[in-house]
């Protein structure tokens, strides 16, 4: 593994020409995770289309309010916990809503049930590439 961190190392790490994203995920994450054609592994002209439409999305005014609502959620969640419980569950449960009612998801036609289902989902982005996957939540 590499790290590199600091301003420059940005500069360089997102210069599209230093690395190129064909390839470089393997096969099973695209195939699982994110698809053939998705974003992370496009190039060029096709990969600043794509990720025009995600980053229209993220000006500072809507991540202010993505930060307020994950902010607000959290504490609701919190505040109704006593004695112990699992953070991973509360959290991912409390992202997953809070990404869903950013983005302007209706999520209120779903059951508990569903809807902690749905945010499972999390579980693939924490254990993308790994050999064996992260065992179920």
């Amino acid at each position: 593994m590499i790290a590199i961190y600091g301003k420059e190392a940005a500069k360089i790490f997102y210069d599209p020409r230093n690395f190129k994203r064909e390839g470089a995920m393997p096969k099973l994450v695209r195939s699982t995770l994110l698809g053939e054609e998705g974003v992370q592994i496009l190039d060029g002209e096709q990969h600043h289309h794509r990720k025009n439409y995600f980053m229209d999305l993220m000006t500072p005014e809507r991540m202010t309010d993505y930060h307020d609502l994950l902010e607000r959620n959290l504490s609701h969640e919190l505040d109704k916990q006593s004695g112990t419980f699992e953070l991973f569950s509360l959290t991912k449960n409390v992202l997953f809503k809070t990404i869903c009612e950013w983005s302007g998801i209706n999520l209120a036609p779903l059951s508990q049930l569903e809807i902690s289902e749905l945010a499972d989902f999390i579980k693939l982005l924490c254990s993308a590439g790994l050999s064996p996957p992260l065992s179920p939540i």
